[in-house]
């Protein structure tokens, strides 16, 4: 039994923010699971300094959101309403953020992972997180492989 999981991350802006205000996600190393034990299948599996967003916001506080916006899937899957990829706040450089959420299970809907006021300067705030598979057990998923994409939007609130 083999499973592969790979993760696509993207970032988009909405609401029209000025030039000076940006988002851009950097990826720490491979976002890719390869499960073909039967232990691999009952525990979690943790990547660690998985990713880091880096935000800047001089015009107006922003929001930070994730969602799953693609996935594919072995053909003789049956999708199943449970997604088991979650996104572990580990630390930030940011003196004034707030409504940090610790562990966000990501799913189809944007999902808040923090907000930032709005701040005066060149220099962005660096967010970094871990990526977490959760166990997949028996009966929800199939050997194949799987991959996710996930969309990072910063928006004004």
């Amino acid at each position: 039994m083999r499973y592969f999981l790979t993760i696509l991350l993207l970032c988009s802006m909405v609401n029209g923010f000025a030039a000076n205000n940006y988002i851009t996600i950097q990826v720490n190393g491979g976002m890719n699971y390869n499960i073909n034990t039967t232990t691999g299948l009952e525990t979690d599996q943790t990547i660690t300094n998985a990713f880091q967003l880096k935000v800047l916001n001089n015009s107006n506080a922003c929001h930070v959101y994730v969602r799953l916006s693609a996935w594919n899937y072995p053909a003789a899957w049956v999708p199943v309403n449970n997604y088991p990829l979650q996104v572990i706040w580990s630390s930030d450089d940011s003196p004034n953020d707030a409504n940090i959420a610790s562990t966000t299970t990501v799913n189809t809907s944007d999902q808040l992972l923090f907000t930032q006021p709005s701040h005066a300067g060149a220099t962005p705030y660096n967010y970094y997180y871990k990526l977490k598979l959760l166990a997949l057990g028996y009966t929800d998923y199939i050997p194949g492989t799987y991959n996710y994409t996930f969309t990072f939007t910063m928006t004004e609130p």
